[in-house]
C-alpha cells in the first residue's frame, strides 16, 4: 500500500455493529477488496488479528479499527471510538438496530463522530431495507440519507441502484463479488429511483443538480452530523462493498478535517489543543494492546500531532516515566509493515514501551500533556 501524499488522504474507520451483524465479514471484505496484491473474493489470508489494519483505496489510506461489539470490552470501544475520525455502523437487515449497536451509536455520538450506515445482509430472507431506515430514525434518533437502493432482496439481491450518480450496479459474475457490471436503472425502478433521489437532494443540496456538487453536500452535511448516508449490501456475498469504500473516502472525514485533540497538562490542569500536522507537538493515544504472533507484545495507538521516529526517546505523560520506541510497525490485511516514522493520523502499532498501556498518552519529553485526563488514568507518578 502506497502512503497518502498528505493527512487529507486518511480515513481513520471505526466499525460499529452488534454481534453477528457481520462486523468481521464486512472488514475481512474490505481488506480483500482493497488488498494491494490480488482480487477481491480470493483468499489472501487476511483475518483480523490487529486492533487495527490500514488498506488503501482510490489513493487515500483507510484504516479499520476493531470496535468490540460486547459491551463486557466498553472501554476499549469507547477508546477505539476516540482514536476514530467517523465510523461505519452496520445493520443486519433481517434484525435491524439491536441494543449493542445502540450502545455503540451512543459512545460515538458523545464524540459527535461522523458515521455511514450499511445495511448488510440484504441477501438473507427476511431482509427489510425500508424498515433499516426507519430504525436509523426512531432507534439511533439520526436522520438517515438514503443514497442507494437495494436491487431485490434476499435470494433475489443482486446489486444497488446508486441515486448520487444514477446507475444501477450489479453483482452476477465471478469472481465472488469482484466485479460489478454497471448499468441503467431498470425501467420499472426509474420513476421510484427519481423520487428517491429528488428526497436526497432536497435535504442536502435543493440547489445542486450535478453530481460532484451532491457529493459535496452530502460530505458538508456529514461532517455537521445533520444526516447519516445509508448504503445496502452483503458483505457475505460481497455485494455492495466498493459502494461502501467509496462513501467511505467521499464521505467521512480526514484527521485534519476533524481538527485538533484537546489536551490537558497533567502538572497545572489547564487546557489546550494541538493542530492535527505534523508540525506541532507529538501526541500519541495508545487505545489496545495486543500480543502478535510475530511481533510480540505490541501497543496501538493513534498519533493526534507531531511525528513519531522508530528508536525515539518518548514520555509517558500519564506516568510522567520515560521510555523509547523500539519499531513502529503498520498492519496491512497480513502483513506487518516496519516504519522508520509515523506521522499526524496514523495509526500504527509500537513495540518496546515496557509499562505503557492503553489510556495513556505519549509526549516528546518536556511536552507532557494528556488526552484523555480522568482521574483513574492519571496513575501516580511516583508509583
Amino acid at each position: 500500500m502506497t502512503s497518502p501524499a498528505n493527512i487529507g488522504n486518511i480515513r481513520n474507520i471505526a466499525v460499529l455493529a452488534h454481534v453477528d451483524a457481520g462486523r468481521t465479514t464486512t472488514t475481512e471484505r474490505i481488506l480483500a477488496l482493497a488488498d494491494r496484491s490480488g482480487v477481491a473474493g480470493e483468499d489472501h489470508g487476511i483475518t483480523l488479528t490487529a486492533a487495527a489494519t490500514t488498506c488503501g483505496w482510490r489513493g487515500h489510506s483507510v484504516t479499520i479499527i476493531d470496535v468490540p461489539s460486547s459491551l463486557v470490552h466498553g472501554t476499549d470501544a469507547a477508546r477505539a471510538i476516540r482514536v476514530a475520525d467517523g465510523a461505519v455502523a452496520l445493520i443486519d437487515a433481517e434484525s435491524g438496530v439491536e441494543s449493542q449497536l445502540e450502545a455503540l451509536w451512543r459512545l460515538a455520538d458523545d464524540r459527535a463522530l461522523a458515521r455511514i450506515v450499511f445495511v448488510n445482509k440484504m441477501d438473507r430472507a427476511g431482509a427489510d431495507f425500508g424498515a433499516a431506515v426507519e430504525a436509523v430514525r426512531s432507534k439511533l434518533k439520526a436522520l438517515p440519507l438514503v443514497l442507494a437502493l437495494p436491487l431485490g432482496q434476499g435470494s433475489d439481491f443482486i446489486g444497488i441502484i446508486d441515486l448520487v450518480r444514477e446507475r444501477a450496479l450489479t453483482w452476477k459474475a465471478m469472481p465472488f463479488g469482484a466485479a460489478f457490471a454497471e448499468e441503467p436503472i431498470p425501467a420499472d425502478r426509474l420513476v421510484e429511483a427519481q423520487q428517491a433521489r429528488a428526497a436526497l437532494v432536497a435535504v442536502v443540496a435543493p440547489k445542486q443538480t450535478g453530481t460532484d456538487g451532491l457529493v459535496a453536500a452530502i460530505r458538508a452535511a456529514v461532517a455537521a452530523g445533520t444526516v447519516v448516508p445509508v448504503l445496502p449490501g452483503s458483505a457475505f456475498r460481497n455485494k455492495g462493498m466498493q459502494p461502501l469504500l467509496d462513501a467511505i473516502v467521499d464521505y467521512l472525514p480526514s484527521p485534519d478535517q476533524v481538527g485538533a485533540v484537546e489536551v490537558q497538562d497533567p502538572a497545572t490542569g489547564s487546557f489546550s489543543s494541538r493542530a492535527a500536522n505534523d508540525d506541532a507537538p507529538l501526541t500519541v493515544f495508545a487505545f489496545r494492546s495486543g500480543l502478535d504472533p510475530v511481533a510480540g507484545p505490541l501497543l496501538f495507538a493513534r498519533i493526534f500531532s507531531g511525528v513519531l521516529a522508530q528508536g525515539a526517546e518518548i514520555a509517558n505523560a500519564t506516568t510522567g516515566r520515560p521510555s523509547r520506541v523500539a519499531r513502529v510497525l503498520r498492519f496491512e490485511a497480513s502483513e506487518r509493515v516496519e516504519l522508520a516514522q509515523a506521522t499526524a493520523g496514523d495509526i500504527v502499532a509500537l513495540d518496546g514501551l515496557g509499562e505503557a498501556r492503553p489510556g495513556d498518552t505519549l509526549t516528546a519529553p518536556g511536552q507532557l500533556a494528556l488526552v484523555e485526563p480522568t482521574t483513574e488514568q492519571i496513575r501516580s507518578r511516583s508509583a
